[in-house]
């Protein structure tokens, strides 16, 4: 039973691996998201200048989702104006929510490099059972060339996802954003970006339509680089 079973537990670590390691690499390369982030502290020194607040040099992820909140007297929000800035000078800024479209799908699975591990560690214990048990057979037995050829071949399996070295990307991802690696809560950090793309989506839309009334001319980056809408 274990050995019809390790196939589908390695498949699903396999996967699981290397979708945190691609989500990792996209975040580390920050892109357009590096601009967007950038941009909203910026945003956040001129509000809070004179302030204890102001000449800040980061801030946590879970507050990209309060741009939402904060509203002027119109009922626009402080996305809505970060959004407008975006579409009229650096439109192809806005692209960032498609290179993060794998965070979305990692928050949605609540993947997480420590989900990852301890998947690793149900492998590592069920190929040492395999281990253990062809070396307590006799030699002459026809099953223990057939379980040694079977630890054999699925231990580069596990020693494969171990090169992916998890803990070490996500050490060096949390700093990256300012976090410390020991009290970083990965979960939370995904789900604070999907939440953000997610209201950044449906802003845009909206601030769109809003510039279209106001017959300003945008430029669609996100379709054909160099259109413009009227």
């Amino acid at each position: 039973k274990m050995m019809l079973t390790f196939d589908e537990k390695a498949e699903r670590a396999g996967e699981a691996f290397g979708t945190i390691r691609a989500g990792i690499d996209v975040l580390m390369k920050q892109d357009h998201f590096g601009t967007i982030l950038r941009l909203v502290l910026e945003v956040g020194n001129q509000m809070n200048s004179g302030t204890r607040h102001g000449g800040a040099t980061g801030f946590l992820m879970s507050n990209l989702t309060l741009l939402q909140n904060i509203k002027a007297t119109d009922g626009s929000t402080l996305l809505d104006y970060i959004i407008r800035l975006i579409i009229l000078k650096s439109p192809e800024t806005a692209l960032f929510t498609t290179e993060l479209q794998i965070i979305r799908e990692i928050s949605k699975k609540n993947l997480t490099a420590q989900c990852c591990l301890t998947s690793l560690q149900e492998i590592d214990d069920d190929l040492a059972k395999v281990k253990s048990l062809a070396t307590q057979m006799n030699e002459t037995d026809p099953l223990r060339p057939v379980l040694t050829a079977f630890y054999e071949k699925k231990a580069s399996i596990a020693a494969r996802l171990k090169s992916f070295k998890l803990p070490e990307k996500i050490a060096a991802l949390a700093a990256s954003y300012g976090e410390s690696p020991a009290e970083f809560d990965e979960s939370e950090f995904y789900k604070s970006i999907a939440d953000f793309l997610r209201g950044f989506d449906e802003h845009h839309v909206r601030v769109r339509q809003r510039l279209k009334e106001e017959e300003i001319e945008v430029v669609d980056a996100s379709v054909d680089e160099g259109k413009v809408e009227t």
